[in-house]
Formats: structure tokens, C-alpha cells, sequence
């Protein structure tokens, strides 16, 4: 997308500087195009929110159910691990909690097999428990 917004840019600087119609007519032709896509995009994330949020969820949840595992290699762990980190954030919806042992949550592997609290990567820096509720 940047690739393209920088032709489209150097288009209209030359068009300008070059006082060419058919350049101008170009990058205005380009620029409409770019806002059409792009408020058609916007369009069909908000007309399918709710099938996008399912879906993400879904994914989500599957990659804690295998968060740990060795079978799963790094296609589990390295997302999880990089959006903790990145976003200072643990777990999917409730917090440390969601790497607990309660029925009903999903980081499964990570349960069975890990005597720590919660990853590393989970709220980075921060002394988390998952033992213990705010």
C-alpha cells in the first residue's frame, strides 16, 4: 500500500511540476480509485463486524489451546507472545485469568504442563498472578 501511495504521489508532484493535464488527470484518477477501495473496504468491515469478530476469536482461542506446545512449533506461541509483549496485555479477554485452570478457559496445553502463573510474555515486566483478582 505505501509502494503505491508513493507512485501515486510522485505522479501528481510531477504532473504539477510539469504543468501535464494528462499526469493531473492520472493522479486524480488514481486518488479516486484509492478513496473508493478504501471506503469499500470500510463499508464491508462494518457491514460484516460481528462474522470478522467471530472469526478472529475463533483463531484466537486456537492458537491458546496450543500456546506451549512443541507439536504446535512457533505458529502458537510467537503471536500470543508478540501481542502480550506489544500491547502490555495478558491473555485474550480476561486478563491472567484466561491462562487459569477453570473449566471454561482455553489455554489447555499451557495448564497441563507449566507450573508458572502465566508467560513470561503476559503483562511484561508486571508481577501477574493468575491466583489472585484485583
Amino acid at each position: 500500500m505505501g509502494l503505491v501511495v508513493t507512485i501515486v504521489g510522485l505522479i501528481g508532484c510531477c504532473g504539477a511540476t510539469n504543468e501535464s493535464t494528462s499526469l493531473l488527470l492520472s493522479y486524480f484518477i488514481c486518488l479516486l480509485l484509492l478513496v473508493l477501495l478504501q471506503s469499500g473496504l470500510a463499508i464491508t468491515i462494518f457491514v460484516f463486524q460481528e462474522e470478522l469478530e467471530e472469526q478472529i476469536t475463533y483463531s484466537a482461542r486456537d492458537k491458546f489451546r496450543l500456546y506451549g506446545n512443541p507439536n504446535a512449533s512457533s505458529t502458537a506461541t510467537d503471536p500470543i507472545d508478540f501481542v502480550q509483549k506489544e500491547l502490555q496485555c495478558c491473555g485474550l479477554s480476561n486478563g491472567p485469568f484466561d491462562w487459569s485452570d477453570e473449566s471454561d478457559r482455553f489455554a489447555n496445553y499451557w495448564i497441563r504442563t507449566r507450573s508458572e502463573d502465566v508467560p513470561d510474555s503476559c503483562c511484561a515486566g508486571l508481577k501477574v498472578s493468575r491466583n489472585s483478582r484485583p
